[in-house]
């Protein structure tokens, strides 16, 4: 017998937050402050892991490494990030992002965002949408002892919700951590979206149980 859903986890960028190239461009700002060029494509695979893990994991890819180096970089992440988010008039919600949370809230589930920024960061794109006014829950990436891929956001978020099945949580995220940490953590529905940094035929490699260009097509999977 399906079980019915009681705690709905999003990412932020690229799910609920329209994708502009933001993350990607202040990630790739952030190596060139230290004189250092990556390409779009590496950002890319950088898109929804905690940043500090994202950055040590392409510093030793070039046979670079060292704590000092990785923090700076991460350090010039945070004010590009943050100094964007503050400053932009661009800021839009994914279409249909409120309106899915409230549907969701509305039939009695939790509504929760989970994200591989930093708390800072999340707290300005949050308030600066509104969604602080409207979700259950956040958690963010510097919260937990390991980011995404590891389940550890999901678990503090069912913490959090008082919800001890994950059976009955459902995430939704746009890229492959995304769906690596849905499956890790073992809920019932492990959604993809389309409409960020990856294609369906990307995320198709990965678990999960659902694809999807838009959020209103959650409705039909309850």
């Amino acid at each position: 017998m399906k079980q019915k859903i009681q705690l709905a986890i999003f990412d932020l960028a690229g799910t609920t937050v329209k994708h502009k190239r933001e993350v990607h461009n202040s990630f790739i700002a952030a190596f060139q402050k230290e004189n250092i060029t990556i390409d779009y494509q590496t950002a890319n695979e950088a898109m929804g892991k905690p940043k500090p893990v994202a950055i040590e994991e392409i510093l030793y890819s070039m046979d670079r490494s060292g704590k000092e180096l990785k923090d700076r970089i991460h350090e010039n992440f945070l004010f590009e990030m943050v100094n964007y988010y503050r400053n932009t008039d661009e800021l839009e919600e994914q279409d249909g992002a409120s309106h899915i949370f409230e549907y969701l809230q509305s039939n009695g589930i939790q509504v929760a965002i989970d994200t591989g920024f930093d708390r800072e960061t999340a707290d300005v794109l949050l308030m600066k949408l509104g969604f602080d006014k409207i979700i259950d829950h956040s958690v963010t990436s510097d919260e937990v002892e390991h980011g995404r891929p590891y389940p550890d956001m999901i678990y503090k978020l069912q913490d959090l919700a008082n919800v001890d099945n994950p059976v009955v949580v459902m995430k939704i995220g746009d890229t492959p951590v995304d769906l690596l940490e849905g499956h890790e953590a073992g809920v019932g529905l492990n959604i993809g979206i389309t409409c960020g940094a990856f294609t369906s035929e990307e995320l198709q490699k990965y678990p999960h149980t659902h694809l999807i260009r838009t959020l209103d097509e959650i409705k039909n999977l309850l």
